[in-house]
């Protein structure tokens, strides 16, 4: 591996290390509805965030970030979609660009986990990690262009905030 390779591994792990720290923050604790149960499951495995020494581990708490931000994509869109009905082209558009979307965040997440080459552990890690960051921009511009107002209205749902810090 070049010095340049090693000194980007050296500089992903330290910034692993200072957000697997923070990884449970921001995590609401189970409430009701029909996610209650997928959402204390999700609980149960941050518990062991802080402590996450092991890829293994680390995997589990990225993996159980990946459902946050999916789920919480999903439910940003669903309302975008139900609040903008009236008009199907629109929701139908946003409908696309949400699957449009998708396939880049796959081909982009994908390419940082060939950046790790053919082996080693971490480059699963590097991959969720991708996976968050560009969910929870996907959620902010969907909260951005379709649940906001354009007057005092309070938006329909809460700004997202990162699950990564």
């Amino acid at each position: 591996m070049t010095i340049t390779g090693q000194l980007q591994v050296a500089i992903f792990w330290v910034a692993l290390s200072f957000t697997l720290i923070g990884c449970t923050e921001g995590l609401e604790p189970a409430g009701s509805g029909s996610d209650e149960a997928q959402i204390a499951a999700d609980n149960v495995a941050m518990a062991t965030c802080p402590a996450a020494i092991s890829t293994p581990e680390m995997e589990q708490c990225y993996g159980g970030l990946v459902r946050k931000a999916e789920q919480r994509r999903a439910k940003y869109l669903a309302l975008a979609i139900e609040r903008h009905d009236y008009m199907p082209s629109l929701a139908t558009q946003i409908t696309e660009s949400d699957a449009a979307f998708q396939v880049y965040r796959e081909m982009e997440c994908d390419s940082v986990l060939d950046s790790f080459g053919g082996s080693g552990t971490i480059r699963g890690v590097a991959r969720q990690w991708c996976v968050i960051d560009l969910t929870d921009a996907r959620t902010l511009t969907i909260w951005d262009n379709w649940l906001q107002y354009a007057d005092s209205t309070p938006p329909d749902l809460p700004k997202p905030e990162p699950h990564l810090k």
